[in-house]
């Protein structure tokens, strides 16, 4: 695969509206807008969340266990068979928005965490595109039995190894069942976001497109301690400058700079990826371009978090 300098790493979404909520046994049920079958990322969101009518304390508690990473001599020889090329023949966009698409050629490389793996991207975002197809990773892994927080921490591991082989400068993961669902993006300030990325004397580590605040959690009376969002502060971004102390949840969609490739890969942290991105500089994009319908939690914490924790820019 050609070595390009910079990695998305997405997950399935965009283009269409997603609606997901679990029954009391975790069962998924699906309601799309559009002609897209809601198998294509039904499959995905058992996978990757297991049952996601835990409460917050059962997540909190699911989230506390630890897990078993897989060795670097395993990622690096499955970085070589597992990934694929994301095929030129679907139909079936993450989304059709032009502002989106030329926001994403800041970076070299885009990961699709999939299990269907039947989703697309525009014509000119393909030749970076790349799908990391979570059963094959499982296999090849030896994951199996280790638990849906396990097997997703792995294959996010997988595609980060694969672009730091590739020698990539900065990679977008997203998950198959994130929505880009933003309505309008006419006003969304792209620009900062794609100056960050390009800027090489800026120590920024994690940029989030895709963040849960579950149920307002961090952002009631006041911003959460450690929360605060102050620095490198836009119309549509800033950055927590604590590390390992806000908890912010999702993984739907994060750029990653090439800077933290070794130290992300080498700590061996038995934490799952849920937890373990909040150890690392997180840039905030907000309002967030993406979310995981499954979860009805989610969106109510995105303006609270934006009024009580960004700082106001200083002019």
């Amino acid at each position: 695969m050609t070595i390009r300098t910079c990695v998305i790493l997405l997950v399935l979404r965009g283009g269409f509206s997603l609606h997901l909520r679990a029954k009391s046994n975790g069962e998924i049920v699906s309601k799309w807008a559009g002609d897209m079958e809601s198998s294509l990322v039904s499959d995905f969101v058992k996978w990757r969340h297991g049952d996601i009518s835990l409460s917050s304390s059962e997540e909190d508690a699911a989230l506390a266990q630890q897990i078993q990473n897989p060795s670097q001599d395993q990622l690096v020889k499955c970085s070589k068979t597992v990934p694929e090329l994301m095929p030129r023949n679907l139909t079936h966009y993450f989304f059709n928005d032009l502002r989106i698409e030329e926001f994403l050629k800041a970076v070299d490389h885009i990961y699709v965490v999939c299990v269907k793996c039947q989703r697309s991207l525009p014509q000119s975002l393909l030749e970076r595109a790349t799908n990391i197809p979570a059963k094959s990773s499982d296999s090849c892994l030896g994951m199996h039995g280790h638990g849906h927080y396990g097997k997703a921490t792995a294959s996010h591991r997988l595609a980060i190894t694969h672009a730091r082989e590739n020698a990539y400068k900065s990679i977008l993961i997203l998950e198959e069942d994130v929505s880009f669902d933003m309505k309008d993006t006419t006003h969304f300030d792209f620009l900062t976001i794609s100056q960050l990325i390009r800027d090489e004397t800026k120590d920024w580590e994690i940029i989030r497109i895709g963040w849960k605040n579950r149920g307002n959690e961090l952002a009631k009376k006041s911003c959460r301690q450690h929360c605060e969002c102050s620095t490198w502060v836009e119309q549509n971004m800033c950055t927590i400058e604590s590390k390992g102390v806000c908890p912010l949840l999702s993984t739907s969609g994060y750029i990653m700079s090439s800077k933290i490739y070794n130290r992300f890969l080498n700590a061996g942290q038995p934490s799952a990826i849920d937890v373990y991105i909040n150890h690392f500089k997180n840039t905030i994009i907000t309002p967030p371009l993406a979310h995981q319908p499954a979860y009805d939690n989610e969106k109510v914490g995105d303006e609270p978090f934006a009024q009580k924790c960004k700082q106001e820019k200083l002019r």
